[in-house]
């Protein structure tokens, strides 16, 4: 299969070829690599090379992700100084109605059109779904490989090759639901395996399945920079601007694993504040869990 012309060299400031802990970095395409395990400096490089390569789409993520904090501020605001209660009776409750019965046929068709509609509604959401995550991957494979590109240009790669996409993010939804029949946790620890196969769909022009196996062949002894690249930040900025972070971190992360896996170079460990992170995720899904399970105690124990 035929790969895509090598872009042309441009860095940005702080990039060099030695890691952080002194180690030298294979060499690339374009000669030129950096290895950052720090999750803090991964995401802010990742969101350095968004604006230098492609601004428009980092500055209209900007702008829906403030748009987005705006609008669920206003909601909650409203729902504070406006409480409302539904005091709309049920079926067959008080003044529901002078029948007691409902026709059955009428509501089994009424039942089925509210479910179509769902379905339908289902399907559009996820397409569009797609969409969005689909320009965010072919921006994170531009910025992977230091090309500059536009919405437009974005729009165009995406729909050229809309079809393999989708069917890749089929293939991720079904691993990830089956690995996620073990308990959640492969579930969990797969779906960051599989989180760099839509960067690298675009950015090596490979097919849904190799794009799948080469994400997981590339994150291998990585597993841990790339959750805490992903979940660190976010945490930090409370989910604010989730797109732009993740969509960076893709961009860096395949970058440097990608670089790593060609020469075969074994990569740094993890730093210690993803490992802080992990650990912290833990406490909090296992503080979640003996929260729950103490609520269901003392629920089961209340006198009937």
């Amino acid at each position: 299969m035929a790969q895509p012309t090598p872009p042309e060299s441009h860095t940005i400031e702080g990039e060099t070829n030695i890691s952080e802990g002194g180690q030298p970095l294979p060499p690339t395409e374009t000669g030129e690599a950096v290895y950052e395990n720090n999750p803090f400096k991964v995401a802010i490089r990742g969101i350095e090379g968004l604006f230098h390569y492609a601004k428009t789409i980092a500055i209209i993520m900007l702008a829906l992700s403030i748009i987005g904090v705006l609008s669920n501020a206003i909601s909650n605001a409203n729902d504070t100084l406006n409480p409302q209660s539904d005091t709309s009776p049920l079926w067959g409750g008080e003044g529901a109605g002078t029948s007691s019965n409902p026709d059955t046929a009428g509501f089994i068709t009424l039942l089925l059109a509210a479910g179509s509609i769902i379905l339908i509604f289902t399907i559009v959401v996820w397409f569009v779904a797609i969409i969005i995550n689909g320009i965010r991957d072919v921006s994170a494979a531009a910025v992977a490989d230091r090309k500059t590109i536009t919405l437009k240009q974005a729009f165009s790669t995406l729909f050229k090759r809309f079809g393999g996409y989708v069917w890749l993010q089929i293939l991720i939804l079904v691993k990830v639901l089956l690995w996620s029949l073990l308990f959640i946790i492969p579930g969990i620890i797969m779906a960051i395996r599989y989180s760099l196969a839509g960067t690298a769909f675009f950015a090596r022009d490979m097919k849904a399945s190799q794009a799948l196996k080469h994400s997981t062949e590339i994150t291998k002894g990585g597993w841990i920079t790339t959750f805490a690249s992903y979940g660190f930040f976010n945490l930090v900025t409370l989910g604010f601007i989730s797109a732009l972070i993740d969509t960076g971190s893709r961009s860096i992360l395949f970058r440097q694993f990608d670089a790593y896996h060609k020469s075969n170079t074994p990569k740094p460990s993890a730093h210690a504040l993803s490992i802080v992170y992990l650990v912290l995720v833990i406490l909090l899904v296992v503080l979640f869990i003996a929260g729950v399970g103490l609520l269901v105690t003392f629920l089961a124990n209340q006198p009937a």
